[in-house]
């Protein structure tokens, strides 16, 4: 696990509203920059960590403060182990020589002073699932609910609910289907992504699996409320976002060109959808702008792309060079800044080799099988040399901030 600080000047400059208070009325302009350059992002020292196994999904504490310790925490499900509640020491200030930011964190429990360029992570209470064999079992999908006293923990035809306050093995269970070849069971198989309805009076969340079902839930119930089956989105739904109205759903999945949106008010078709580039089994999330008006995705390509989340049409096509053709595998909008968090890499193999023609059609069989894109000459054979983390500063405008809103 690795945390990166984002310039706080940087995310004061790029807010949609800039608010000043005159005769007790709040006064709100734009910020209309329509630059968009890449800019790096400040890893304080310390803050990175080996989980002990394959890190599956993490989430924040939905109402997290970094200036309130009670709700600065997280979560994490890692391959065969619990899932553990962390606490989050923020970094506190830039070190003398500016080379990160100085992490004076002590393990009070032991009396141990650190470094002051070290953080020590500690985990408050985990959640365990155990299967019918009285064995760990691995989560795939762990979220909070809106109002964050729930965990939901998703595995295979079962989705774990558990209060927040109650660590351990205590949990209500939801199953999908009824037994293991129920024929009227079509919501089976892994749950890949659960996703909460940005209104939290709906109290509504939707899961989907890796064979293209979506079920939409109401929590205090164990019955699904509305089934989407065989959602066209390629080997499985990876990423879910709901639109900010709660109406409008948006899925995607891996090996498929298209991000299709559902209107759950009515499921006799789908809305619309976009489009990116993707052929692999790779995982590419998206995002919809605070508003909802726009939707961004990357694509295997690298770029960049900006739908209007309305008809559906290509606003901007966002492409930066310097960082390569790698996919652009995760994009994340800021709440209140005009700023996009741009994830970049993809697993590749070296494709020159002295090996006979025997051998080099049997590896390029396993890379079919397994979708992993041939590397260009001098590439690593694991990652590219272009894979990490990027902000991306982009116009207001891009992002849906409309005109007619006010601070308030």
């Amino acid at each position: 696990m690795s945390f990166f600080n984002a310039d706080p000047t940087l995310v004061k400059e790029r807010q949609y509203y800039q608010t000043t208070t005159e005769n007790d009325q709040t006064l709100a302009t734009r910020n209309m920059t329509d630059s968009h350059p890449y800019t790096g992002l400040d890893a304080g020292s310390g803050n990175t960590w080996h989980m002990g196994s394959t890190v599956m999904d993490s989430c924040w504490y939905p109402f997290m403060n970094s200036a309130d310790p009670a709700s600065s925490c997280y979560l994490t499900a890692c391959r065969d182990k619990p899932i553990h509640l962390w606490n989050f020491e923020p970094a506190s200030e830039l070190n003398e020589d500016g080379s990160g930011y100085r992490c004076d964190t002590a393990n009070t429990k032991t009396g141990a002073g650190t470094d002051k360029n070290t953080s020590i992570p500690t985990s408050r209470c985990s959640y365990r699932c155990y299967n019918q064999y009285d064995e760990v079992e691995t989560v795939q999908a762990i979220s909070f609910n809106s109002t964050g006293d729930k965990i939901y923990a998703c595995t295979k035809n079962l989705i774990r609910i558990f209060d927040v306050n109650t660590p351990g093995r205590e949990c209500t269970a939801i199953p999908t289907i009824r037994f293991k070849k129920d024929p009227m069971g079509m919501f089976k198989g892994l749950i890949s992504s659960v996703v909460f309805n940005p209104d939290p009076s709906m109290k509504v969340y939707s899961c989907g699996t890796y064979s293209n079902s979506v079920a939409v839930y109401v929590e205090g119930s164990k019955e699904s409320v509305l089934m989407l089956a065989d959602v066209p989105t390629g080997c499985g739904i990876t990423c879910q976002r709901w639109n900010p109205n709660g109406n409008h759903l948006w899925v995607g999945g891996r090996h498929s060109n298209d991000i299709i949106c559902y209107d759950l008010r009515t499921t006799r078709g789908e809305l619309g959808r976009v489009s990116r580039k993707l052929d692999t089994n790779q995982r590419l999330t998206f995002d919809l702008d605070p508003w909802g008006k726009y939707l961004i995705t990357g694509s295997q390509d690298g770029e960049v792309l900006v739908y209007d989340a309305i008809d559906f049409s290509l606003q901007h096509r966002i492409v930066d060079d310097t960082h390569g053709m790698d996919c652009t595998n995760s994009v994340t909008c800021h709440p209140h800044s005009a700023l996009l968090c741009v994830a970049t890499g993809q697993r590749s193999v070296d494709c020159d080799s002295d090996d006979d023609s025997e051998d080099d059609d049997k590896e390029g069989t396993e890379s079919d099988r397994m979708n992993i894109t041939p590397a260009a000459p001098g590439a690593s054979a694991k990652a590219s040399k272009s894979s990490g983390l990027h902000l991306l500063e982009i116009g207001a405008e891009k992002l849906g901030c409309p005109a007619e809103s006010s601070a308030a």
